[in-house]
């Protein structure tokens, strides 16, 4: 039998039962060394490789009227430099645990979107309010140097954004970022190395608030899997931008 890649305490049916509930009442579920410790070690090795081929981006996002300020390296070169990452993405016992979490079908997404390595490095970098078009995220928070989330970095999720939008709908988007930030609907998930944090991408708006020093940084590789049932099939011109070949 194949030995998972995932920590063996999550695959009991106690603690899967109890991630699916947080996941499917929260819109998300921050764990701590999801995967075994020889895989992330395996994992962060592979950033340090890979680490030369990032691109920077200053870009502004017209759909989500917000900035992204990151580097990143995107599933194509991935692929082609460190394949080993495409194939964890491929495993078929952490897909099945992903779908015992979601109760749902997951598919792999278009061409390079299936994963990237997110890096905010320095002073004012952000990635701003946003959706995804894929329906599950996971997020592995691979290193990172911030001292305090008073210093920016920290990841940050709005749960209820569409009965939000719904209910406030005659606001653009900068007046909706301005009534979630004043009624406290965001929440703030500090991550650290090693843990992970598997959200609804789809669903729930997220950003990473501004770098606050020069020398802060974060390494965060993501996995991304549509739903088989989703009609959000096209990627957006912000995604293709950011992580197209």
């Amino acid at each position: 039998m194949k030995i998972s890649i995932i920590n063996q305490a999550y695959c009991k049916t106690e603690a899967i039962s109890q991630i699916r509930d947080q996941y499917n009442t929260e819109g998300y579920v921050v764990l701590d060394n999801f995967f075994r410790p020889d895989i992330f070690e395996f994992i962060s090795k592979q950033f340090k490789i890979l680490s030369d081929d990032q691109k920077k981006f200053d870009y502004h996002s017209d759909i989500d009227d917000t900035y992204r300020k990151l580097s990143t390296i995107n599933g194509s070169t991935i692929l082609n430099k460190s394949p080993l990452l495409k194939e964890i993405y491929d495993d078929m016992q952490l897909r099945h645990w992903l779908e015992s979490i979601t109760k749902s079908k997951l598919i792999d997404c278009n061409k390079d979107l299936w994963g990237v390595i997110n890096i905010h490095e320095g002073n004012n970098c952000i990635h701003g309010w946003h959706t995804d078009k894929e329906a599950t995220i996971l997020n592995l928070m691979i290193d990172e140097n911030v001292s305090s989330a008073s210093l920016g970095g920290c990841l940050r999720l709005v749960p209820d954004w569409y009965s939000i939008k719904k209910k406030n709908f005659t606001l653009n988007n900068s007046e909706l970022y301005n009534l979630i930030e004043t009624n406290r609907h965001v929440h703030e998930i500090y991550l650290k190395a090693s843990q992970v944090i598997i959200f609804k991408g789809d669903v729930v708006l997220h950003s990473v608030s501004k770098m606050r020093e020069e020398n802060n940084k974060r390494v965060t590789l993501l996995y991304a899997w549509d739903d088989v049932n989703s009609s959000k099939t096209v990627p957006n011109d912000v995604a293709i931008a950011l992580y197209g070949s």
